[in-house]
């Protein structure tokens, strides 16, 4: 007699495995979601001090916006 299960149907480890996957992917979503609203005020700061009249503060203003942008691109 074949244990297999019948076509169509999920066995046992196979839709705890999908489970796990579907709560990773959801986690993985929320924490995205928590970065980018830690980022972003971070982000709209940067944009401002970028027209500042000392060029060194916008010079290291530019690096900022790089920086965050690199962080919100890697987590997509």
């Amino acid at each position: 007699m074949d244990d297999s299960p019948a076509p169509g149907i999920l066995d046992l480890d196979t839709a705890r495995s999908l489970d796990r996957s579907a709560g990773l992917m959801a986690e993985a979503s929320l924490l995205q979601h928590d970065l980018r609203n830690i980022l972003t005020p971070a982000l709209l700061s940067a944009d401002r001090l970028r027209a500042h009249d000392d060029p060194v503060v916008a010079q290291q203003a530019e690096i900022v916006i790089k920086a965050i942008i690199r962080v919100v691109d890697r987590v997509r």
